[in-house]
């Protein structure tokens, strides 16, 4: 598996109160998913929480603060962008492609319909 490339001392000086507020609060709504999709992408633990840790880093380089948690319209947008992050970076996996992913983020939102 490859290695994210964001590190937190390349975020570090965009560190803010209110930005971590937000980003606790997001990650609190994404955070089944992204578990979910990195669980289907791997059966090895580290790179699972090597690939969850890069995940963090980006949703905080999205700039939290600008998203609200509460409005399903922004949570599908960012999960989209995480799971497409997630995908871009630790899915070299020959055997899961695209589609694979596609098919995947749909059966998800259904399940996620459906236990709402």
């Amino acid at each position: 598996m490859q290695t994210g490339k964001r590190t937190m001392d390349a975020i570090s000086g965009a560190v803010t109160a209110e930005g971590m507020k937000a980003f606790g609060e997001l990650w609190n709504a994404l955070e089944s998913s992204m578990v979910w999709f990195a669980r289907q992408m791997t059966n090895n633990r580290q790179d699972r929480n090597d690939a969850l840790q890069d995940t963090m880093l980006e949703l905080y380089c999205l700039d939290p603060a600008r998203y609200n948690f509460r409005d399903p319209g922004h949570l599908g947008y960012l999960r989209r962008i995480l799971i497409a992050r997630m995908f871009a970076v630790w899915g070299n996996d020959p055997d899961f492609t695209l589609d694979d992913l596609q098919a995947m983020m749909i059966a998800q939102e259904k399940s996620r319909v459906r236990s709402a």
